[in-house]
């Protein structure tokens, strides 16, 4: 690689040069230290040649290695603060090192805790790390601050629960506030004891926000890879879960996701932004769902669209190998549209559907249907119109 140097460093660079070779010259330092110390110093790091030779001549007992170390660490951590070396002894240079990583330290402690909000009395702080749960909930019974059982900071991490820390400045007393992915908060006192929400935090509620959607999937360990199959859209490659979030739409176009995909228990009108491709199962249960159009054209195991207010299962995948389930949708009259093929269990027992038609060619496990449609599916199976490898259970209405 070459190495380019401005007027100001070549300058510099040769006053170094000089400086270690007049050392050799009145005999402080060997002429093979000194070709030593030149060959062992990087390119960009020959500025420091003189200091080297300089403090290596005094003879206190310290290796050129060492002095090489100190050289690297200084011109990384401490040259902005302190731009000239050559004021500083071998010692001092340790010692700012020293003091630097100590500093380091304290900085790393409070990573991970953000600061939305203070006033005379109270602070309010975002957890995002165990280090900072642990400094900021220091003196506190709370499970997420145990350092026996780093568990308990771990299992909420994972499920997106949101922490703030609120500390009195004058008392310093302190309440924990969690808020989860739906947006209910539940606010903890020193003790870990669940109390009311105080009526000041009442009326900064607008600092104490669920995570976004990109943090959510981050803490699962999920990465939005640009699709390279599906152009504008973001590969999964494991699970996306997206439950009870209170989402009103799906925020991030999908690809392909190899694991399940779920967006259940939200607000949902419109499944777009849906998967194209969901290798495993996918779930939109207790949505406010009228229509299945922009679901996923390929599920690998299961299906759950129940508990939605569905008109019409057109748009469902083709085929399914695992399970199929549109139980309480009360506007279905019908079933056409949903999979032609189900390798397992099939259920539309808890609908009010006048027709089965559309019904599965082939169930693989069992079948759930209204009563009033016995002998609507008698008289398919008798007319071998459809085959059933499992039980026929008929749920009344």
């Amino acid at each position: 690689m070459k190495v380019l140097l401005r007027k100001n460093q070549i300058s510099r660079l040769f006053e170094n040069s000089q400086l270690a070779k007049s050392l050799v010259e009145k005999e402080k330092l060997t002429k093979e230290e000194y070709d030593d110390i030149a060959s062992k110093l990087l390119p960009l790091l020959k500025s420091y040649i003189g200091w080297v030779a300089r403090e290596l001549s005094k003879r206190e007992d310290v290796s050129l290695a060492h002095l090489i170390d100190q050289v690297k660490v200084y011109d990384k951590i401490i040259k902005k603060e302190h731009p000239d070396i050559y004021k500083f002894s071998h010692i001092e240079v340790e010692n700012l090192i020293k003091e630097r990583g100590t500093k380091s330290k304290r900085e790393e402690k409070k990573e991970g805790a953000v600061k939305v909000y203070e006033d005379e009395l109270i602070v309010i702080f975002n957890i995002l790390s165990r280090r900072a749960c642990l400094t900021y909930g220091a003196n506190t019974k709370w499970c997420i601050t145990s350092r026996d059982n780093p568990e308990w900071w771990e299992t909420y991490y994972c499920e997106a629960v949101n922490f703030y820390f609120v500390i009195n400045k004058t008392t310093d007393v302190k309440v924990a506030v969690a808020v989860y992915p739906s947006g209910e908060l539940k606010v903890f006192d020193q003790l870990d004891q669940l109390i009311p929400l105080p009526s000041k935090l009442n009326k900064l509620k607008n600092h104490l926000k669920p995570l976004g959607i990109e943090e959510v999937l981050k803490r699962s360990g999920t990465d939005l890879i640009p699709s390279s199959t599906y152009p504008g859209r973001f590969d999964v490659y494991g699970n996306v879960y997206l439950s009870q979030m209170n989402l009103k739409k799906i925020p991030i176009p999908f690809g392909l996701v190899t694991g399940s995909f779920s967006v259940d228990h939200n607000k949902l009108t419109s499944l777009i932004n849906s998967p194209i491709k969901v290798e495993k199962s996918f779930y939109c249960k207790k949505n406010n769902l009228k229509s299945l159009q922009h679901a996923p054209s390929y599920v690998g195991i299961n299906f759950d669209c129940s508990w939605n207010q569905l008109e019409s299962l057109k748009g469902c995948p083709a085929i399914l190998h695992g399970s199929f389930n549109c139980n309480h949708n009360e506007g279905l009259k019908n079933l056409i549209g949903g999979p032609s093929y189900v390798g397992s269990n099939y259920y539309c027992g808890v609908t009010r559907v006048s027709s089965l038609k559309g019904l599965p060619q082939r169930i693989g496990g069992h079948l759930t249907i209204p009563r009033e449609r016995e002998e609507e599916l008698n008289g398919l199976i008798e007319r071998e119109e459809i085959t059933i490898n499992g039980e026929v259970t008929l749920v009344a209405s």
